[in-house]
Order: C-alpha cells, then structure tokens, then sequence
C-alpha cells in the first residue's frame, strides 16, 4: 500500500508547479472526531468537485481524489477499511526551496485504526519530501 501511494502522491506533486497554496477547505471542522453524516457530506462535495480524478485502491480500501488547483490530496477510506469512516487531506506547498506536506484527518469510526491510518501518511509524507530532497540523478 505505501509504495502505491507514495507513486501515486508522487506522480500528482511533481506533475504539477509547487507553488504556496490556500487551505480554504483543508480544515472543513474543527475537530478529528466527527459525525458519519459529516463524513458523508464532505465525501459527497469532494467526489462532485474532483470526482474525474479518483484513484481506486480496493486492496488497501481506499479511493483518492485530487484538487490540482489548490494541490491537495483526499483519501477516503471505503467499506471495508478498519478506520471507515475517514479520510486524510494532504497539502502541498513549498517553503524555504524545499516541499511541504501539510495533514490533517476526519474519522467517524474507531479512533485506533485512524490514528494508525494518520501514521502511515505521514510516513508517506515524509518519504515523498526525502525523494524530492534529493539531486535528480541523470542517466
């Protein structure tokens, strides 16, 4: 799963400019712990916004979506998945000449599989700034 995402996350940061981005719907409630019909609200508003660019996982119950506006990343946990209902949000943006990743998370469900479910994006995320961090290696 993580090498899948890392590609995927990967592919959508450098395809596009690295520029400082607006967080306007990064944070759409103030808390982690939210309600299954808030869950399914925003789930609805991310497919009819960025529904052309959802990225199936089955294997890891997982669906992405991505706003190459704002250069965020959704994931949505589908039926299945030990931490459904949640998703992660991840913020692109650069600071100081090197890649920023900013999260943050929503869960409706048990908090223990969506903290472990944080945790591996942020380990993602830290993969991803380690690969752009290093010199292009030319062939």
């Amino acid at each position: 799963m993580k090498r899948i995402l890392l590609l995927a996350f990967a592919a959508f940061a450098f395809t596009n400019l690295m520029v400082p981005v607006s967080a306007a719907e990064f944070r759409p409630y103030p808390n982690a712990d939210i309600t299954p019909a808030q869950w399914q609200e925003y789930h609805a508003k991310i497919v009819q916004e960025f529904g052309s660019t959802a990225q199936q996982y089955p294997a890891q119950f997982l669906v992405t979506y991505m706003d190459k506006q704002k250069q965020m990343n959704f994931a949505f946990t589908t039926e299945g998945h030990a931490a459904h209902p949640a998703w992660i949000t991840r913020l692109l943006g650069q600071r100081d000449g090197a890649i920023s990743i900013e999260q943050i998370g929503y869960f409706a469900g048990d908090e223990e599989p969506f903290k472990a479910l944080y945790e591996q994006y942020l380990e993602l995320n830290e993969q991803i700034k380690q690969r752009a961090a290093q010199p292009a290696s030319n062939p």
